[in-house]
């Protein structure tokens, strides 16, 4: 029985498939994936229960291409009822919707080959493909997986992934295709305006427009969305003159609705201080919310988006940094709260780099990689404009060799950050040191609706 548990011996030991799905349980992840092979030497056919058990548990434990590969002998092989097509289906969705979440480029793999050849694809994969294909900028797979979603379901996108496509364009700065994507959408039929994540999306958009500001965002807020939640987290919101409809024709706003006007409230209201401590306070709220209010839609499961704003204000305020690295800490240690992915660890990080202190920005960077954290364009966007502040040419100069090692597209967000830096950094070199506000760039991270 030890070699059981040790992942030892499996070659020489005949397993059966009620001792397989017992094994299941006690192996460690790679054990799993050994006696998922050792199951297809043998001669017995292997269940479906069984399959999905260890697609389960490799894909929980972030063993992807284990997982695929478990994922391909189920896909190919004939379901035999009903519920095993039913259970399969639900497996493969768990699948797809781990790897879009870990940043997995799955709109460039051929899944949507792999499924046409024998089968419809999958409406909710279909979905997390677009999704992934628009989180990356990438409009050419966009336009080419809208078309085929088209063809093959014969339906038009659901709004909530049009919204992401609005904001795709949005990034890209392209406006034209805004307005197109809102007509496109409402020629079918979707009245995009009826839609919360819709809506947000727009509210999005404002604020980062030439003088948005959060009583501006206010007045947009009230005019489609329940006020209930925003009162709950006690953020002001003016009364209107001109009453609106009644409130069961107004939207419920998403988690990311409330992060938008949290957002804009912090940068565009408070200072720096005041907002640190606003923060804070938010902070407090928001987890006797979610702790208490499991009844209400927002306040169900802790969002690592709206905690990921709060981290940020709160470190802006140099004194409060260590508050903002207490907070990720309570992600890390209670369960419900969003374990701080790359998210949470560059917001931090690019507040670090408005105080002008290396050192610090780097300890912070250090503790995001010891964590498991590797950088993303957002890190490296953050470093380097610090570098060029403090006109350190040398480490800006490794930042830029590192993107292109490594080998990442020029988001809008990183080609500014490098073209600003570099104009820091020459400034500084003809004419010393300046102002650091007079050449800022946004690199600011974007919360998602």
């Amino acid at each position: 029985m030890t070699q059981h548990r040790s992942g030892h011996g499996f070659d020489s030991i005949k397993i059966g498939t009620s001792r397989a799905k017992f094994l299941i349980h006690l192996l460690s992840p790679v054990s799993i994936f050994r006696l998922y092979n050792v199951l297809l030497l043998s001669k017995s056919e292997v269940p479906d229960r069984i399959l999905l058990s260890i697609l389960h548990a490799l894909s929980e434990a972030g063993m992807f291409v284990q997982a695929l590969q478990v994922f391909q002998k189920l896909a190919l092989s004939p379901s035999r009822n009903d519920k095993s097509l039913s259970l399969r289906k639900w497996q493969f969705r768990r699948l797809f919707l781990k790897l879009y979440r870990a940043g997995i480029p799955i709109h460039e793999s051929d899944v949507i080959s792999f499924f046409s050849s024998f089968g419809k694809m999958d409406p909710l994969i279909y979905k997390l493909l677009i999704y992934a294909a628009a989180g990356v900028n990438d409009a050419n797979s966009v336009h080419k997986l809208t078309k085929d979603h088209e063809n093959q379901t014969g339906a038009a996108l659901p709004l909530d992934v049009v919204s992401a496509v609005f904001l795709m364009h949005h990034r890209l700065g392209d406006s034209s295709r805004l307005e197109i994507t809102y007509n496109d959408a409402q020629r079918q039929g979707l009245q995009p305006l009826s839609n919360s994540f819709f809506v947000t999306a727009v509210m999005l958009v404002e604020t980062h427009k030439e003088n948005a500001s959060y009583w501006g965002l206010c007045k947009l807020y009230r005019r489609f969305f329940k006020p209930f939640a925003l009162n709950l987290l006690e953020l002001p919101l003016p009364r209107q003159r001109n009453t609106p409809g009644p409130q069961n024709a107004l939207l419920e706003p998403t988690i990311g609705t409330l992060t938008i006007m949290l957002n804009s409230y912090l940068r565009t209201v408070a200072g720096n201080l005041e907002g640190s401590r606003y923060a804070l306070t938010i902070y407090w709220r928001y987890i006797s919310l979610i702790r208490n209010n499991g009844h209400i839609p927002q306040f169900q499961t802790a969002s690592e988006h709206f905690v990921a704003c709060i981290v940020s204000a709160v470190a802006r305020y140099k004194p409060n940094l260590g508050l903002a690295l207490g907070i990720v800490q309570d992600m890390i240690d209670f369960s419900d709260l969003p374990h701080p992915t790359s998210l949470t660890w560059d917001s931090l990080l690019q507040a670090s780099t408005l105080h002008r202190d290396p050192d610090t920005s780097e300890k912070i960077w250090e503790a995001m990689l010891e964590h498991g954290i590797p950088p993303t364009t957002h890190t490296y966007s953050a470093m380097i404009m610090l570098y060029a502040t403090v006109g350190d040419r040398e480490k800006s100069d490794i930042i830029r060799y590192r993107i292109t090692q490594e080998g990442w597209a020029l988001t809008p967000h990183l080609r500014n950050a490098l073209e600003v830096a570099e104009r820091k950094l020459t400034y500084r070199m003809y004419w010393g040191p300046f102002d650091h506000q007079s050449m800022s760039g946004s690199v600011e991270i974007c919360y998602s609706v």
